[in-house]
């Protein structure tokens, strides 16, 4: 990985992450860290539909601000 990109995507994440709602911001923290939709929703004692909606709305929000199109 070029360290320069890293950093940009670093800081974009951290930009990000400030700016979300608590439960979003630790729903994305643990999807980055591998857990699934269902692990996710355990750990947030969410519904799994619930957490879907709220992933696909994170997800488009996410495609505007041009930020993390390969985890999309």
């Amino acid at each position: 990985p070029n360290p320069a990109n890293t950093a940009a995507v670093n800081d974009a994440v951290a930009r990000l992450l400030a700016g979300l709602p608590e439960v979003d911001r630790r729903m994305l923290e643990l999807r980055l860290a591998g857990c699934s939709t269902a692990q996710v929703a355990a750990e947030l004692g969410l519904d799994a539909r619930v957490l879907r909606a709220r992933l696909s709305r994170l997800r488009k929000r996410l495609r505007e601000q041009g930020i993390l199109n390969d985890w999309l």
